[in-house]
């Protein structure tokens, strides 16, 4: 009797993932006056002359900031969404110095001027373009920037329908060095996936956290469990071949104190990562103050950019919708 291979199917090959592109699809870039924001600003002017990527750019009018009432053009605007925006005209044409400042460049990218919360703005615009990514400064939070609700950039990861990339000060965009956390998963490997399509020229770094020695069991359980991991490893490079990005890979130890977070930070730190790319869990409320999270816990961080991957559907292979 002829002996049978067995091949295990991998969520990429089997459809549970599609492969990410940006070629003539649009990215949203939130703009404001912030260094993170025109650091975003450059990515997408690079990702746009790349891939032919279609650039908008929104601005929102934080109504948190007015006091109450509103002024009248506020209110108005709240009042009447549809009405004809060009009181928004010394917003827009704001935005477009800011826009050169950071490019050296004067763009023509559509923007759009949004009234609200710049989370909300955020998040609308993307769906509207049906934004294959969005694009946003990072600045370093605090525990002030918690406890007002002031997160931006969290929030849009939390509840965005594409990827997530947060762009510290200074960045230089592609990458020279990234570093991807993975668990093999359908996110982590879409993760894997989006950052080798958008900054395909830089050197990508999988990173697998191991879970406590407690937890993995004696010596000879470890090895099993460490032999896993390493073809784990080699199946992704095969699957992902056809990016023609330059892989290695790590097996990073996690010793408590420490989260996943910061095993992860401390290594980007040694190596001179500039930037990190992860998927997203989505935990509830009780799940995040029970465990954490990691993709928010490396924004906190502020210290490099961060490419968030949102959850899968296995049944479209597309994010899932918004919580």
């Amino acid at each position: 009797m002829d002996a049978k291979t067995t091949t295990v199917a991998r969520p990429f090959l089997n459809g549970a993932i599609a492969p990410f592109s940006l070629r003539g699809r649009s990215i949203l870039v939130a703009m404001d006056a912030s260094a993170g924001a025109a650091a975003g600003a450059r990515a997408a002017l690079a990702l746009a002359r790349e891939f032919g990527a279609l650039v908008h750019v929104v601005s929102a009018i934080d109504t948190r900031a007015f006091p109450f009432p509103p002024a009248l053009d506020v209110a108005l605007a709240v009042t009447y969404p549809d009405e004809d925006r060009t009181s928004h005209q010394r917003q827009i044409n704001h935005m477009y110095e800011l826009l050169s400042s950071a490019t050296d460049e004067i763009v023509d990218w559509p923007v759009h001027v949004a009234v609200g919360t710049p989370t909300s703005a955020i998040l609308e615009e993307a769906v509207n373009l049906e934004a294959a990514l969005v694009i946003l400064g990072l600045p370093k939070h605090g525990h002030i920037d918690r406890m007002l609700d002031n997160e931006t950039t969290i929030d849009v990861m939390r509840h965005a329908t594409c990827p997530v990339l947060a762009v510290v000060p200074g960045a230089i965009f592609p990458p020279v060095h990234a570093l991807v956390a993975t668990d093999f998963g359908a996110v982590s490997l879409g993760a894997i996936d989006a950052l080798a399509a958008i900054a395909p020229a830089s050197t990508i770094t999988l990173a697998y956290v191991s879970p406590p020695a407690a937890l993995v069991g004696d010596e000879c359980e470890r090895m099993i469990h460490d032999l896993g991991v390493r073809a784990a490893f080699a199946n992704v490079t095969r699957d992902f071949d056809h990016r023609k990005v330059t892989f290695d890979h790590v097996m990073l130890e996690h010793i408590a104190p420490k989260t996943t977070a910061e095993t992860l930070l401390s290594f980007a730190e040694e190596t001179k990562c500039d930037l990190i790319a992860v998927g997203s869990t989505r935990r509830r409320m009780l799940q995040r103050w029970l465990m954490g999270s990691v993709s928010t816990e490396l924004v906190r961080d502020g210290a490099r950019s961060v490419l968030v991957m949102p959850p899968v559907s296995p049944q479209s292979g597309r994010p899932d919708e918004l919580l």
